[in-house]
């Protein structure tokens, strides 16, 4: 990005303060390209590093891409009838694409994640799933259909999301940024929950054809920390944001998140 071009999004977000914020406007939805997220992932985390995630007790994040359709199944027969949404990015040529999929839970039997292959295959093009990054259920109804036992999203044995039970949405500090999209980081934070224990936070980022680069590195005792950034961190299309974080001895329950803006490239 040119320096003028930085000069003029300074400014234009100085306008924006002085008519009820920058940041606001943006969650409504009132600026064209603009776009806020909250990422935030949880689990428990031991003295093995990996990704913050529902999960992360069990494994490490599984990053794969797959032809195969995305399922999703309880561990309790009493969830059924409940409407699960799943975000996930997909591989349509060299293009990452956002996605969308729906499906409704049966209890033990899984159920296949309806558009999980997305409308790119019928056309002849190359489209693979890489990975879901968010999924929420949205119940049986208004105040109803919360989840009783946890949901796992998989396919081929890999579960690549889970959604706890009470929790209704996945608790995932991962975010990839699609072809055609930019994100500047602006906070972050994290926790460790319980007492006498050392977590180490990593701040990761993975760029398009390279290996997985460590941003920042924090180390934190039992406590809650907020960071914001004055000036925010820019990261281009095809990149993977995420938390990782390990224990010093023994485990713990660990919490990461960061809030981006995400933008078109069309109006950088």
């Amino acid at each position: 990005m040119s320096e003028n071009r930085q000069t003029e999004m300074m400014e234009r977000s100085l306008s924006f303060e002085e008519i009820g914020g920058f940041d606001s406007k943006v969650s409504q939805g009132s600026i064209d390209g603009f776009k806020t997220i909250h990422k935030f992932g949880g689990g428990i985390c031991g003295t093995a590093e990996r990704t913050v995630w529902d999960n992360m007790a069990a494994a490490d994040y599984p990053y794969k891409y797959t032809n195969t359709p995305m399922t999703i199944v309880s561990s309790s027969a009493s969830d059924t009838g409940q409407t699960i949404t799943v975000q996930y990015i997909t591989l349509v040529g060299s293009d990452w694409v956002y996605g969308f999929g729906v499906a409704v839970t049966n209890g033990l039997t899984p159920v296949t994640v309806q558009n999980a292959t997305i409308e790119y295959v019928s056309l002849g093009e190359n489209a693979s799933i890489m990975f879901p990054y968010r999924a929420s259920n949205r119940g049986t109804g208004q105040g109803t259909g919360s989840m009783v036992g946890t949901l796992s999203i998989a396919n081929g044995g890999t579960t690549y999301a889970q959604i706890r039970a009470g929790v209704n949405q996945t608790l995932m500090a991962i975010f990839p940024v699609a072809s055609g999209y930019s994100v500047f980081t602006h906070s972050i934070g994290r926790s460790v929950v319980g007492s006498n224990k050392f977590a180490t936070f990593t701040y990761s980022v993975t760029p398009f054809g390279q290996c997985r680069q460590a941003r920042r590195v924090v180390g934190l005792s039992s406590n809650t920390e907020f960071e914001t950034f004055d000036l925010p961190y820019f990261f281009g299309e095809k990149t993977i944001l995420e938390v990782r974080s390990k224990i010093d001895v023994g485990t713990a329950e660990v919490n990461g998140w960061f809030d981006l803006f995400l933008v078109e490239n069309r109006v950088l």
